[in-house]
């Protein structure tokens, strides 16, 4: 059972009781993967959720409205984490009605990621060997030029596909060339995350937001926002290789 108190200072109480161990529903209300699985109204998608859980932390909640791609936000500020005591602001389409520029991009969070991995993955080229490029785990396999190459080459292949409003797979060649030196491969990391970041810098938070689809011809395969093609194909896609 949920109730409500307000005053003229536009002071908001709730009280609900949930019948559940109190560390799951913290966990609920303050993980950002756990709100993204149930905050909104039916016929809302929450795609993005950021907690900086502190006293005096902001949180802010990117709900999408289905299936036209409208964009809304709640925003506001930790008092009392333990207690879910917290202030709130809501806006539309990216437009504030408060502390709006203070606060991270949805972008931001993928670019510091980026850059995280790309440190990492450069380590990972620089030990390739220049003489085994051509060397397969299987007959079916690609070679380890052509892996190292579409490694070196993903973040910005894919940050491309970001500036339209979609994919048909048909109009792909999924051929894969090979890298045919490994000095090659540090110079290709380096142009591609260049591009990505170039993209991901250029989507604000409605555009990061908005619907981008997969098509085979006529076909819809799939749509998801923009920010988790990013997220799913970009980088997690990147790492699984």
């Amino acid at each position: 059972m949920a109730t409500a108190q307000s005053s003229t200072e536009t002071t908001l109480n709730l009280r609900r009781i949930f019948k559940a161990p109190r560390q799951k529903v913290f966990r609920a209300w303050t993980d950002p993967e756990e709100l993204k699985k149930w905050w909104g109204p039916e016929g809302y998608a929450t795609p993005s959720a950021e907690v900086d859980l502190r006293v005096g932390g902001k949180y802010r909640l990117g709900m999408m409205k289905l299936p036209n791609g409208e964009i809304f936000y709640l925003s506001g500020t930790f008092r009392e984490p333990e207690r879910e005591n917290w202030e709130w602001r809501c806006y539309i389409r990216g437009i504030p009605n408060g502390q709006e520029a203070t606060m991270a991009r949805i972008v931001d969070s993928l670019l510091a990621e980026l850059d995280q991995e790309a440190a990492t993955t450069r380590r990972v080229l620089e030990r390739v060997p220049g003489d085994k490029l051509g060397w397969k785990p299987h007959a079916k396999s690609m070679s380890l030029g052509q892996l190292a190459l579409h490694i070196a080459t993903t973040p910005g292949a894919v940050a491309k596909m970001l500036l339209n409003d979609g994919l048909d797979l048909g109009s792909v060649s999924f051929g894969q060339p090979s890298a045919s030196l490994a000095a090659e491969l540090l110079p290709a990391l380096d142009e591609s995350i260049k591009t990505a970041k170039q993209v991901l810098n250029g989507l604000d938070d409605h555009k990061a937001m908005a619907p981008w689809k997969l098509t085979k011809g006529s076909k819809e395969v799939f749509t998801a926002p923009r920010i988790g093609i990013a997220r799913t194909i970009m980088l997690n896609h990147w790492y699984h290789h």
